[in-house]
């Protein structure tokens, strides 16, 4: 007999999207699965368009208070043995659950992950992100940090879509999504889950949707260094730490988790003032935390040369590698 999987969906005024999203889970050649929606105080009519259409998906409504909260809601109302969480705007693939459910069982492994592409309205697909070239089967927790190194800030780590969890090891361990990060929180998590398993697949293949250009809860943006990244990578480091990561490696994910930072600037605060842009930037710049990193460090070619442009205190300069980076990530 096949094993239930929970998808957990926490929405929040999502009522131009929902249909697409649960019409998507619906279409799964998998089951039994269970739908349960987390209304996180919606003020539109999502709620009313779930239970008009879909009889047997469970809504739960609760007062806003964050993605964090919906998704630790959804995991304490999950029967399945096998737990699955979709953005309330995106879709997923026929058999995206039934290709990670099979390669957990069929190579008894612990977690098993997907690529995403993404899309909107107007263009369709826009961008593919595999996260493999080949599947690929690791064994052995250190084998698994090996494989997440150098970067911690990459798709394998910051987002809890496109793979299946299982619901015991999350029980057992007692992880959940930290409510006091604003951002960044579905990392942490993930570096929890990494930490307590032992196995994991990565799949080649591209089953999740991420529609791009909505407002949905989890696509926010902070302008805000110390919100939107130094939180989070402070709770990471308590989990790497126990791995047994030196301080300079840690130093050098800094370092490139700042410059992950600048790259956001000239794409999400294109209507702001250049004062204000360069302003962003110098309150990374002059971070003590930051300030410290680069005196230790390590890291391979790229955090060296982040290092040295950060070294420089070049507010415009810093600006000026940001645009250019992107304006090559476009043309490729």
């Amino acid at each position: 007999m096949k094993k239930l999987v929970s998808v957990i969906i926490p929405a929040y005024n999502d009522a131009d999207y929902i249909l697409d999203c649960i019409n998507s889970i619906k279409k799964q050649d998998y089951s039994p699965l269970e739908v349960i929606v987390i209304d996180d105080g919606s003020t539109d009519c999502t709620s009313d368009i779930i239970k008009k259409n879909f009889k047997k998906v469970r809504v739960i409504s609760q007062p806003n208070t964050g993605v964090s909260a919906a998704r630790n809601v959804g995991i304490d109302e999950a029967n399945g043995e096998y737990i699955c969480f979709v953005d309330a705007d995106d879709v997923i693939s026929s058999n995206m659950i039934s290709e990670l459910v099979n390669s957990i069982e069929t190579n008894q492994v612990d977690f098993a992950v997907c690529g995403i592409y993404m899309f909107n309205n107007k263009h369709g697909i826009t961008k593919h992100l595999p996260i493999t070239k080949k599947n690929k089967i690791i064994r052995g927790n250190d084998c698994i940090f090996n494989e997440l190194y150098p970067f911690f800030d990459t798709y394998k780590v910051n987002a809890p879509y496109g793979r299946i969890y299982k619901r015991n090891f999350l029980s057992q361990n007692k992880i959940r999504f930290n409510e006091q990060l604003s951002f960044g929180e579905d990392s942490v998590f993930n570096i929890n889950y990494y930490s307590v398993i032992n196995s994991c697949v990565f799949k080649k293949n591209e089953l999740y949707g991420y529609r791009r250009g909505s407002n949905y809860l989890t696509k926010r943006y902070s302008g805000e260094f110390q919100e939107s990244k130094k939180l989070r990578f402070s709770a990471m480091s308590v989990v790497l730490r126990e791995k047994g990561v030196s301080e300079s490696f840690l130093n050098g994910q800094l370092i490139y988790i700042c410059f992950s930072y600048f790259l956001e600037i000239p794409q999400k605060l294109k209507k702001i003032k250049l004062a204000v842009r360069l302003n962003l930037i110098s309150q990374v710049v002059n971070d003590a935390d930051v300030r410290k990193a680069l005196k230790n460090y390590s890291g391979n070619l790229v955090i060296k040369i982040f290092a040295a442009i950060l070294k420089t205190s070049n507010l415009r300069l810093i600006y000026f590698v940001a645009v250019v980076i992107n304006y090559i990530r476009r043309k490729h």
